[in-house]
């Protein structure tokens, strides 16, 4: 059973295993999945603003159009991960492993990326102002919007892990 705890003391239940889970649509607004495993979970269309991802195992899950702003994800696992048009300004994913994942047409305005893995990700983000990549690391198969310095924005080059 996954146990989500909500900010506003509500529960959310659900019976069954952790991978292939269905949040699709639905509104995760604050809730706290801290330190919790998701592996390949639909989060399209879903509201997670001001949720708590930190030190979760979030692998090969779709968070397509997802509303992701203000979300605390430190540390965590998004390996493999896709991120079609989603709204992730002022997000913090310091720390974590973003590596293989799609950011295309992604809004990451004002995220914080510092130390993180985005190793072999495309980086065609819609809005990168105000982001922080400090540390974050790339390799020769990271695809960036064209024109996009990674250098001037922080990134560290690193050869294939």
């Amino acid at each position: 059973m996954i146990i989500g705890y909500y900010h506003t003391n509500n529960i959310l239940r659900i019976d069954g295993g952790n991978s292939n889970l269905d949040f699709k649509n639905i509104d995760l607004h604050r809730v706290d999945f801290e330190n919790i495993n998701l592996l390949k979970a639909d989060f399209s269309n879903v509201n997670i603003r001001c949720g708590y991802l930190s030190w979760s195992n979030l692998k090969e899950c779709n968070f397509s159009n997802a509303i992701m702003v203000e979300c605390l994800a430190i540390e965590s696992c998004f390996y493999h991960s896709i991120f079609y048009f989603t709204m992730m300004r002022w997000a913090d994913f310091t720390g974590s492993d973003l590596s293989y994942c799609d950011f295309t047409e992604a809004n990451v305005g004002g995220a914080c990326f510092i130390n993180s893995n985005l190793c072999s990700s495309k980086l065609l983000f819609s809005n990168y102002e105000k982001t922080n990549f400090t540390g974050a690391i790339y390799d020769a198969h990271t695809e960036f919007l064209e024109g996009f310095n990674p250098l001037e924005h922080g990134f560290i080059f690193r050869e294939n892990l």
